[in-house]
């Protein structure tokens, strides 16, 4: 409306102009008319603008043009719109009289001051101009305006555009164009467009525009309230619009820089980008930072909306908000992606977070993620995330920007509590990883303010050295405030600890604690000296400052040990402070009595001072000296009295001890009585007098702390059976010792002699013993040493320095048996026999000694094969063992020599002949059993030296034979020279139903080439050359190549040809087999139907048509092989099992499975891999012990399966019966392997410890160890004697179990044992072992266990036992007599289907008891049995069942 009052103004004004030049070319030489004219002009304005309109004078120039001045238009207030200096117009007076609208072609207006106001009630001046149409002709020239200006006023705020030119062209009429360009507020504008009634169009751009000159323009409450805006510059901005009747719409863009605003307190700068707007939104794309802080935004504004909404997208790569907000709880730059939308004075941002490290209320953390939220003046952190003190931490919070007040829920998994500590240091003592679920609210970094609420759990972990297996608590802190809402413990062995209370200002203490099912063991790792064990409960409660607390104690124990003194029942009432706590009302028993009365006083802070008085009567040897003397080997009872004084670091004792009934190191003591003092460490015997069946004994003097000896004894009588322990072997007979023992206990001196009229060393008796023995610094002297044995006589006088190794000494015998004196040295042989007499004198050190042996063995035997008339003559000089004489008869026909001389490390000369030897010797000594038929006769010569040997040696064997394998003849012809071994020939020779069976070798074996490597390039005489024939052979030549083959048969045909090295070999041919057998010797089974065809062609093999059946079952394989060398570099061999009758001495039943061996790759390298699976069904495995092995497995891969499936029963006469289920899978590498899987025992097995049999409970394998294939054992078994009822565990790694053995009533581990391995004997009062219970104890464990394993698979019985005992169900614990110690008793029990087993037991000697009945196995867990004896009924229910 503006613009077309404007316009119609302008016409106006034109059509006056047109008027007046009019008139003047009428008049233009009237002045009266010029007056005139002005006068009309000034009225026909006035009257079509309707406001008074003003003209000056008119001045015409020319015929051409005119001028017009002060020219000025008002409102209806009589207020200035505008005003024009001068208005020059240009005319065609021609054209006026054709057409006046083209009279006027232009007009110039200069110095045009306009004045756009708004008035107060929202009007503007210009809406008071109202046109009227003049009716004439319309205007088509140009308006140009020179050096004009216009005012803007509205709602307080005023705009001047200066330095206004332009045009307004009406050429177009009623179409006007504008160009016109001036400046605003310190920079350059321009404008331009069209005009027209229905529409106007305009396009605007201006330059470098300060925003600081544009601000006082912005209404007042567009900027929201708390930003400022602190400059900036829009480097360029163009719009372009149109009004379309009374709708305004545009658009446009522009760049700005160098912009600052502040936000709150926080300066946001360096702001440029680029926008892009309509008449209805802006698009912004942004850069700013704050504090050095980078940030972008983008998106848009709409102001089409009551107040300008907001959408806006803002990220940050590296934003730290300490540096914006002051005083908050946090530091560290994150990672921020946002969205921004609302109004502008409340704007809703929601947006994502990460931080890769920082610190919250001084904290680390790392890889931090939450979604964050800010609305209202509250930011609000949802799915929070972070990582810290080890482990992670999740929550939600919301923070106050106004007031820094938060509120947070925080849960925290697997924090490792030694990294919080480092912030809270009462965590010190502290160790594992904690989970929290705690609520937080506070202000700021004011820790007085903080609240913290919660629940907090610890798993594995510790509270100094203390095992803490879990703790949970709920708990409330406020500033220095605690309360304990409850906090319990989990401790091992199932013990169980609580406490609540409050504690405040950090110090102030008022407390309740508990404790349940107390291991009192675990004190000790608190409390060092705290030496008690057993099983407690206690209640107690603590009050007043933390230094120096008052505790109230109640307390009681069962089954342990206080400072080593054993009891069953202990009770006491303690209180005071730490310094002095005083134990009253104090009660421990033992085995129903009271054996201990205790009163006095212990510290334990401070100087912990001790001042207590112990009276035991009948208490435990042992407990006693494991105060005073500990680790020392005694039993026994006692009466004592002791007074302890000095503190816990340093006690002192006095005592008196009367002593009965017990033993020392086994040696069985009657009674020990004397007084004892204990003084800085020093223990004192006084007139300790010790007596015994076998030692009586007197002992005077001192044993300090170092465990130094000062002490006289003498030995009265010596029973050799106590040191038994100290014999590889069984020793007995007595002998008696009189000396001195100094030194120190780990490596005492002493001086005596020792007497003996009869010994037994490993069954052989030693009579007349005599010798006087001393021991000083590693020197042992044994002076006028002699003794008899059998008939014969031997003498000895040694020394020897354990330190220098050396030796010197001599030693005589007289008619020595052999096989007495290699028992007497623990080389009991069962190869050579008979009586030999020789003089040995013995010098030089270990290292290089001088021997010389002069010997006669006049009769005597080679393993069972006679050899008479031997001497011999030997002499080790300097390493030579020199053969001066060697020679004997074997046989009636047989005989042998040697001589000449080996050097260990030099020269060799030596001969042997042998002639019609049995081969039968040599096979025997070398430890194979079984008879092997003919003889041979030998003749070799050894020269050259042991670098560099050489040797003839010629063999030739007769009709001989082994097992089920026989030849004729076996004749072999080598030559050794300069490392050449020539076979010259060599053949085995048999003929079977008239045809002849040979296999023979022939060629040349360098010994070069043995021991050359794979890699040596050798000459071709260096190489192996040796060629096999095996076409006429038989495989009955394999019980020869393998003491593992019984026997074997079935025809061979091929030839080999070796060549190479022994480390890189070469072999060509073909082997094959058809129709063959072999019988294995750990398998009673043999394997038949064999079939294999084996081709080697150089550096391969390849195996094909590998078959065979064992029983019922078959297998079938094939595979190939590379040696690189003798190493294989690539291989693949595939072997199907299919219920392979397998019936060995620890496996029998079907073997089923499918193996591969291949090489493959992993970890970088090569390795082989075995994989597939194995199953076990309907089969029993008895696996005895562990096997020994010194060896490492090579590195192999494995992805082995093994399925314990169906009636898998685990069976060992001396050790378990048991069914077994369960699977494994072996992986990883055997050097470090990765296995899974369990196997558990089937409820109903047994498993038998020193010939007891136990009841299986609980049996689990779990392999689950790492880096091994053994597993980690959990198995508890019980079993009842008529003394005692005895559980035994078994837990750990099977190669490191832990045996633990308890019994009702109690009984310590030894106690237990030798009742189990004594029983009636130990019930009588007699706990020691004699020759008859070794005995009985030898034949339970080895020739019963035998009785009870072939009676059980002869009668196809599932359980036949020989015991101890009665068996009867209704032994009571009264003592048995002596006429029952050699009572046993059957077991025995068939199952008749799989859940039904009938049993029957009998004894044998003694009364004729016996029992029998049924038992049920409803599943693995329960089982019922019915059984009868002596008319009376037994029902029992088995049940297993895991808490």
């Amino acid at each position: 409306m503006k613009r077309k009052t404007i316009g119609i103004g302008i016409g106006v004004l034109l059509g006056i102009l047109a008027l007046v030049l009019g008139g003047i070319w009428y008049y233009i030489q009237t002045s009266a008319f010029m007056d005139k004219v002005e006068q009309t002009a000034s009225t026909v304005a006035s009257d079509t603008l309707g406001v008074p309109v003003s003209v000056g004078a008119i001045k015409v120039n020319s015929l051409h043009d005119l001028e017009i001045h002060d020219l000025a238009v008002y409102d209806k207030q009589a207020d200035c719109i505008a005003t024009a200096d001068t208005a020059k117009v240009e005319f065609r007076l021609l054209s006026a009289y054709r057409d006046p609208a083209h009279a006027v072609s232009a007009v110039t207006l200069s110095g045009v001051e306009a004045n756009l106001i708004q008035r107060d009630d929202g009007s503007w001046n210009v809406e008071d101009i109202q046109t009227k149409s003049s009716g004439q002709g319309s205007f088509f020239g140009k308006v140009n305006v020179e050096d004009g200006g216009l005012h803007l006023a509205a709602q307080g705020k005023e705009l001047y555009v200066g330095d206004v030119s332009g045009s307004l062209d009406f050429a177009d009429y009623p179409v006007l164009k504008l160009d016109a360009k001036g400046s605003c507020l310190g920079a350059d504008a321009s404008l331009s467009g069209t005009y027209r009634k229905e529409r106007q169009i305009f396009n605007a751009e201006v330059k470098g525009l300060d925003l600081a000159e544009v601000l006082p323009l912005v209404p007042d409450g567009t900027i929201p309230d708390g930003v400022e805006i602190l400059g900036g510059k829009v480097k360029t901005a163009k719009v372009s619009g149109q009004y379309m009747g009374s709708v305004l719409s545009f658009s446009g863009q522009a760049e700005y820089e160098d912009g600052a605003v502040k936000v709150k307190d926080t300066e946001v700068d360096d702001i440029h980008g680029f926008a892009s707007f309509t008449d209805t939104e802006a698009l912004i794309f942004a850069d700013a930072q704050a504090a050095g802080q980078q940030a972008h935004v983008d998106g848009k504004v709409r102001y089409d909306t009551d107040a300008p909404y907001l959408d806006l997208n803002a990220s940050s790569d590296s934003f730290d908000p300490s540096k914006v907000l002051k005083d908050i709880p946090y530091e560290g730059a994150a990672a921020v992606k946002a969205h921004i939308t609302g109004p502008v004075k409340s704007p809703f941002v929601e947006g994502d977070v990460t931080v890769a490290s920082g610190r919250a209320m001084d904290i680390p953390f790392t890889n931090a993620r939450a979604h964050v939220r800010y609305e209202d003046n509250l930011v609000n952190v949802q799915d929070l995330s972070v990582a810290a003190f080890g482990g992670t931490i999740s929550g939600e919070a919301q923070f106050s920007a106004s007031d820094l007040t938060y509120t947070a829920h925080v849960v925290g998994k697997d924090i490792d509590v030694q990294q919080a500590a480092v912030f809270v240091p009462q965590l010190a003592d502290i160790t594992g990883r904690v989970g929290v679920d705690m609520g937080l609210s506070g202000t700021g970094t004011d820790t007085s303010s903080l609240q913290a609420y919660g629940s907090a759990s610890l798993q594995s972990g510790s509270y100094k050295n203390l095992p803490v297996e879990s703790l949970n608590a709920s708990f409330f802190v406020q500033g220095k405030d605690i309360t304990i809402d409850y906090a319990s413990l989990n401790l091992p062995h199932r013990t169980s600890l609580g406490i609540e209370g409050n504690i405040k200002s950090g110090s102030d203490l008022d407390l309740a604690f508990y404790g349940g099912h107390v291991d009192l063991s675990l004190i000790s790792t608190l409390i060092p000296e705290a030496d008690v064990t057993g099983l407690g409960d206690f209640e107690g409660t603590v009050h007043g400052d933390i230094s120096d607390p008052q505790v109230s104690f109640k307390f009681t124990a069962t089954n342990g040990t206080l400072f080593k003194q054993p009891y069953d029942s202990l009770k006491f009432n303690a209180g005071g402070s730490l310094d002095g706590v005083t134990i009253d009302e104090f009660s421990l028993v033992k085995d129903g009595k009271q054996t201990w009365y205790v009163d006095g006083s212990i510290g334990l802070t401070g100087e912990r001072r001790i001042n207590m008085r112990i009276d035991t009567v009948g208490a435990r040897m042992e407990d006693i000296a494991a105060l005073a003397f500990p680790d020392q080997p005694i039993t026994g009872n006692v009466d004592n009295t002791i007074r302890i004084t000095g503190t816990l670091d340093h006690p002192n004792a006095v005592g008196y001890i009367h002593f009965y009934y017990g033993s020392y190191k086994g040696i069985l003591l009657s009674g020990m009585d004397g007084d004892y003092f204990m003084e800085d460490g020093v223990t004192r015997l006084q007139d300790f007098h010790i007596f015994s069946p076998m030692v009586d004994m007197d002992v005077n003097g001192t044993v300090d702390r170092d465990m130094n000896l000062d002490l006289q004894a003498s030995v009265h009588e010596i029973n050799m059976e106590r040191f038994a322990s100290k014999f590889p072997y069984p020793v007995s007979g007595k002998g008696t010792f009189a000396g001195k023992i100094g030194g120190n206990l780990s490596n005492p001196q002493f001086d005596g002699t020792l007497d003996a009229p009869s010994i037994t060393l490993n069954d052989q008796e030693i009579r007349d013993v005599h010798g006087i023995v001393n021991y000083r610094d590693g020197v042992v002297n044994v002076n006028q040493f002699g003794f008899h044995q059998g008939d014969g006589v031997y003498q000895a006088a040694l020394s020897i320095n354990t330190d220098t190794h050396d030796a010197s000494g001599s030693v005589k015998v007289t008619d020595g048996d052999i096989n007495a004196l290699t028992a007497i040295a623990n080389l009991k042989n069962n190869i050579v026999s008979g009586k030999l007499s020789s003089d040995i004198e013995i010098g030089g050190t270990y290292d290089n000694p001088d021997v010389t042996l002069n010997g006669i063995l006049d009769s005597g035997q080679i393993s069972g094969y006679d050899v008479h008339d031997v001497e011999v003559n030997l002499h080790l000089l300097d390493k030579i063992v020199y053969i001066e004489k060697l020679s004997g008869m074997q046989g009636t026909d047989g005989s042998f020599t040697a001589s000449g001389s080996v050097g260990i490390d030099g020269p060799i000369a030596a001969k042997f002949s042998a002639h019609n030897l049995a081969l039968g010797m040599f096979t025997k000594s070398a430890g194979l059993e079984r008879t092997v038929h003919g003889t041979a006769d030998i003749e070799a010569e050894f020269g050259g030296t042991t670098g560099n040997p050489s040797a003839n040696v010629t063999i030739a064997a007769n009709n001989g034979g082994f097992q089920g394998s026989t030849f004729d003849a076996l004749n072999g012809e080598f030559k050794l020279t300069n490392g050449l071994v020539n076979v010259k020939d060599f053949a085995v020779k048999k003929t079977i139903n008239g045809k002849e069976y040979q296999a023979t070798a022939k060629g040349i074996v360098p010994l070069k080439a043995l021991f050359a490597n794979s890699n040596e390039d050798l000459d071709d005489y260096e190489r192996i050359k040796l060629d096999v024939n095996l076409d006429q052979a038989d495989l009955s030549i394999l019980p020869f190549v393998s003491d593992q083959v019984d026997w074997a048969l079935g025809p061979t045909k091929g030839t080999l040809e070796f060549t190479g090295t022994l480390a890189h070999p070469l072999i060509n041919g073909t082997v094959s087999l058809s129709d063959g057998a072999v019988k294995f010797k750990p398998l009673a089974t043999p394997v038949t139907n064999m079939n294999a065809t084996v081709v080697f062609n150089g550096d391969t093999m390849t195996v094909s048509d590998f078959s065979g059946k064992m029983g019922e079952g078959s297998y079938i394989g094939q595979g190939t092989l590379k040696l690189d060398g003798v190493t294989p570099s690539t291989y693949d061999f595939s072997l199907t099992a299919d219920k392979l009758d397998i019936q060995s001495d620890f496996f029998k039943g079907p073997l089923s499975g499918s193996l591969r061996i291949n090489n493959a790759e992993a970890f970088g390298k090569t390795l082989p891999k075995i994989s597939g699976q194995i199953g076990l069904d309907n089969c029993t495995i008895s696996v005895p012990t562990i096997p020994d092995s010194n060896g490492e497995l090579p590195d192999v891969l494995l992805d082995v399966d093994v399925n314990v499936g169906d009636k898998v029963h685990a069976y060992s006469s001396y050790l378990y019966d048991m069914y077994l289920v369960g699977k494994v899978h072996f992986g990883g590498t055997t050097h470090h392997p990765k296995t899974s899987g369990s196997v558990s025992v089937k409820r109903g097995g047994t498993v038998s410890y020193l010939k007891t049999e136990f009841n299986v409970r609980e049996g689990t394998a779990y392999f689950n160890q790492v880096d091994s294939f053994l597993p980690s054992i959990t198995f508890t078994a019980d079993t009842r004697l008529t003394q005692a009822k005895v559980f035994l565990s078994i837990t750990g790694p099977l190669d490191n179990m832990t045996f633990k053995l308890r019994s009702t009533p109690e009984m310590s581990q030894t106690e237990i044992i030798r009742l189990l391995t004594l029983r009636n004997a130990y019930k009588a009062g007699d706990a020691n072992l004699d020759a008859g219970d070794l005995l009985i104890v030898g034949l339970q464990m080895s020739f019963l266990s035998e009785v009870e394993d072939v009676m059980r698979n002869m009668l196809w019985l599932d359980r036949f036992t020989i015991a101890r005992g009665s068996g009867s169900a209704f032994d009571t614990h009264d003592e048995e007599s002596n006429k029952d110690i050699d009572v046993y008793h059957v077991e025995m029990g068939k199952y008749i289907t799989d859940k039904i087993m009938l049993k029957y037991t009998q004894q044998i000697g003694g009364d004729d008891t016996h029992r029998f009945g049924a038992q049920y196995d409803m599943n693995d867990r329960f089982g019922l049995s019915l059984e009868k004896e002596a008319q009376k009924f037994i029902v029992g229910l088995e049940a297993r069942i895991h808490f």
